[in-house]
């Protein structure tokens, strides 16, 4: 009885993985028997990754599981880390943007990129869109879009695993 107990708390505070032949299943954490989405914020502004992570812990299925601050960190991270999604900025240092989404989807073909930049041009959505990225979002069109994009992005991401 205590047993049944003690796994009962644990599964509800622990990673669990969850592992299918050929493929990870989209949120292996989980908070109090919610599944909890990982994401990886990669912006070169500390000040906007803060908000950002702080914007995304109110959301009790969302959990920030690693920040990067240029482009190859965030590949490293990213395939590090494994999350379900990623917000991307499009100036960085040492690098763009695409470069470091070019890099993860070597790796990482099928983990979503939100792009969530300054710089949001016609061109530049649709080189994002040619590479696999379905969402730039300008930070002027401010967080509820951004909200919706990745809301969007992990929906989809359910219906394909």
């Amino acid at each position: 009885m205590m047993k049944d107990f003690i796994q009962r708390i644990i599964l509800k505070i622990s990673w669990v993985p969850c592992i299918y032949p050929g493929r990870r299943i989209v949120q292996p954490f989980t908070r109090r028997g919610v599944p909890v989405a990982r994401i990886l914020i990669a912006e070169d502004r500390e000040s906007m990754r803060y908000a950002l992570k702080t914007l995304f812990e109110l959301r009790p299925d969302w959990q920030v599981c690693g920040e990067a601050e240029d482009a190859n960190e965030a590949i490293a991270k990213a395939v590090q880390l494994r999350p379900d999604l990623i917000i991307m900025d499009y100036k960085m240092y040492h690098s763009d943007g695409l470069a470091a989404a070019d890099g993860i989807f070597r790796e990482l073909p099928n983990v979503p990129i939100v792009m969530f930049t300054l710089y949001k041009t016609d061109e530049l959505e649709y080189a994002a869109q040619l590479m696999g990225i379905r969402y730039v979002i300008g930070k002027e069109e401010g967080v509820q879009a951004l909200l919706q994009a990745i809301d969007a992005e992990l929906n989809n991401r359910l219906l394909l695993s």
